[in-house]
């Protein structure tokens, strides 16, 4: 079997680099995902592996019984643990990484125009909240999610994280919002903004129709005036004791009640 033991080697500083460059995922159309979850995770919703799998002796070891059953086909490149903790972005490496292809944008298109509740993402920047959307909206059993060209890089490894891997589930893509938001309307989806605005209508006097799509702002400006001249709704979530809500908070709290 293969091995690497050098941090300079070309296959490791493309991984490196992967794992640390929104825009060098962008050009290369691809991202790396580590751990035997993740990795498990993207084979089964149809990601296309790039690479072999890069793998520590140990890691080989432990999970052998799943390597051979679920990665027989994978070729296998054994790496050092120092490598392994070089090009992890984890605290604590998992020993185990792949690259994949970056899901083509219209593999999910006709799920996400075509469905009947969704959420649009105007400007988020933040992984976290990002991941906890994501994780919420498939909780839900959203039909997808719609991303401003302006958000964030789906396949950061922070966010792959903190959406517990329901980034590589659930149909979504990162598109111009005023063209796919019109496409929508001409679908009959009603499209609702969430703003802090008490002339809005509260969440506690609205019911969502069966076609609705929320839009949820970025975390500083919130959602911008183009995107608010195309909603056909725009409501708030009343709050007493605090300026506003964490985005992923707001958004768990409209998935609930368009779930009801």
């Amino acid at each position: 079997m293969e091995r690497i033991t050098s941090k300079k080697n070309q296959n490791i500083i493309y991984i490196n680099k992967l794992n640390r460059s929104n825009s060098f995922r962008k050009e290369n159309n691809c991202f790396v995902l580590e751990g035997i979850k993740l990795i498990s995770e993207a084979v089964l919703n149809g990601f296309l592996p790039l690479s072999p799998l890069y793998i520590t002796e140990k890691a080989l070891n432990k999970k052998a019984e799943i390597i051979n059953e679920y990665f027989k086909n994978f070729k296998k490149i054994v790496i050092s643990e120092e490598i392994s903790s070089h090009i992890s972005d984890n605290k604590a490496s998992q020993g185990m990484f792949c690259i994949f292809k970056a899901v083509d944008k219209n593999k999910n298109y006709d799920k996400i125009i075509n469905g009947s509740r969704l959420i649009i993402l105007d400007g988020l920047q933040d992984t976290g909240n990002v991941g906890a959307i994501f994780r919420t909206a498939e909780a839900f059993g959203f039909d997808g999610i719609l991303l401003s060209d302006d958000s964030v890089d789906l396949y950061s490894p922070k966010l792959i994280r903190a959406s517990m891997g329901s980034v590589l589930r659930i149909p979504c893509i990162r598109n111009d919002l005023i063209t796919e938001i019109k496409l929508l309307k001409d679908k009959s989806m009603r499209i609702i903004g969430s703003i802090l605005d008490k002339n809005a209508v509260s969440l506690k006097d609205y019911s969502f129709p069966e076609k609705s799509a929320i839009i949820i702002g970025s975390e500083g400006r919130g959602i911008t005036d183009k995107i608010k001249a195309l909603c056909d709704d725009m409501i708030f979530i009343e709050i007493s004791n605090t300026q506003s809500l964490n985005a992923a908070i707001a958004a768990a709290i409209f998935c609930w009640e368009m779930s009801r």
